[in-house]
């Protein structure tokens, strides 16, 4: 999983809550007149931790990744605890970063990818090439040294735009005092 809502309830006291709450929501079943209607219990459980430990089966080896600072890590570690106790094979992976990082184009991130979208992505690539006990063992999959990967001109490339924008400001304001004068 990656970014996953594990449960209904560790995220509640988060910044997110109410994002994932309406997330959350939109997939519990609303009867067609908008009553609150019964439903099987079947039906309520939309998150991992919904199931019951001895309906998870033949449930597959997971690794779940989260950023240290998302509102659905203790959801992550919630799911990992649940999953492990159920006996499992899980790994989480807690990288430095936001909600989302993963996804967060390079450029954006002032060369940060090198130390949380990289390795995440390494390990993605591992599990799936060689499976769970690989994603710290010899086999892991491993992209070229972030030393050795393009220069990240991002600073550069904000550093220019916010100087044009204010250049431009700048500019626009003089001539209107200019003008008015």
């Amino acid at each position: 999983s990656v970014y996953g809502i594990m449960d209904q309830h560790s995220w509640k006291t988060t910044y997110k809550g109410r994002a994932v709450g309406f997330c959350v929501n939109s997939y519990k079943p609303v009867a067609i007149d908008g009553k609150k209607g019964k439903f099987p219990e079947a039906l309520q459980r939309v998150t991992l931790l919904d199931i019951p430990k001895e309906k998870l089966g033949k449930f597959p080896e997971t690794l779940l990744i989260c950023g240290k600072h998302d509102g659905l890590l203790e959801s992550s570690r919630t799911a990992e605890k649940h999953l492990t106790s159920a006996g499992h094979r899980v790994k989480l992976r807690e990288y430095p970063g936001i909600h989302g990082f993963l996804g967060i184009p390079v450029q954006w991130t002032f060369g940060f990818w090198k130390k949380n979208a990289l390795p995440a992505t390494e390990d993605i690539a591992t599990f799936f090439a060689h499976g769970l006990d690989e994603v710290d063992g010899a086999k892991r999959v491993q992209y070229p040294v972030p030393s050795s990967l393009p220069i990240d001109y991002s600073v550069m490339a904000v550093g220019s735009l916010l100087t044009f924008l204010a250049g431009g400001s700048l500019y626009l304001v003089s001539e209107l005092v200019t003008s008015v004068i």
